[in-house]
């Protein structure tokens, strides 16, 4: 994301250990985002860290869904991802842009995605492999994930 050309300022919280050194850390980002002084922050994520985020982003609409814990925090809450498309089924990239929908941002069809991979992580992710042995084309799979929202179903393997 980094070096993504459709990406001009990222934000990054970095993991570190310590409530101090957390909390000094969140501190220095919503100062960043207070600076900016946007007119709206959407919070596509909606856990309580993001929450928290968007409210002190000192922007001055915040909007995310109303099922998220502290939405209450929230300018304008948006219904679930499902409702807004009005279909069960829906693509992860179609939950994020529900929200832009849902506010009035014209979407249609779900944009191309695109994914850039620096030279620099190519030859560090290539060297990596070459320490491991690992020779040709291959796949990853990686079947599982920590929320049930995000592991695919077996019949889609």
């Amino acid at each position: 994301m980094r070096s993504h050309p459709q990406v001009n300022q990222l934000f990054v919280l970095p993991t570190i250990k310590g409530q101090a050194a957390k909390l000094q850390a969140r501190l220095q980002i919503i100062r960043a985002l207070r600076q900016r002084q946007y007119d709206i922050a959407f919070n596509l994520h909606g856990g309580s860290t993001a929450m928290f985020l968007t409210r002190l982003s000192g922007a001055k609409t915040t909007i995310g869904y109303k099922a998220g814990r502290y939405s209450r925090l929230l300018s304008l809450a948006a219904p679930s991802p499902q409702e807004i498309w009005q279909k069960d089924d829906i693509h992860s990239v179609e939950q994020q842009l529900a929200l832009l929908k849902w506010s009035g941002v014209p979407i249609n069809n779900a944009p191309r995605l695109s994914l850039q991979v620096t030279t620099t992580t190519q030859e560090i992710v290539a060297k990596k492999l070459t320490q491991a042995g690992v020779k040709g084309e291959f796949v990853i799979i990686h079947p599982s994930a920590a929320f049930v929202s995000k592991q695919w179903e077996t019949r889609r393997f």
